[in-house]
């Protein structure tokens, strides 16, 4: 993940889609080591949990979509 004080985010998206997880490197998006707080709290986060859905605790209160794929 780029260092987050990079990133650009636009006060007036819709919603911000993350993929929690990252295979080929074996890295996780978690409660600990994501910036939630850059975030405004009523920004529609949109989460694909395809490869490790049920694999671990979410705070569901986090997210308005989560889906997962094959």
């Amino acid at each position: 993940m780029t260092d987050p004080s990079t990133w650009k985010i636009d006060a007036e998206a819709s919603y911000m889609h993350i993929c929690t997880n990252e295979t080929v490197h074996g890295f996780e998006i978690t409660e600990d080591n994501f910036p939630w707080d850059m975030f405004p709290k009523d920004l529609l986060m949109v989460a694909d949990m395809s490869s490790h859905i049920g694999t671990y605790d979410v705070n569901w209160d986090r997210f308005g979509v989560v889906y997962g794929g094959m």
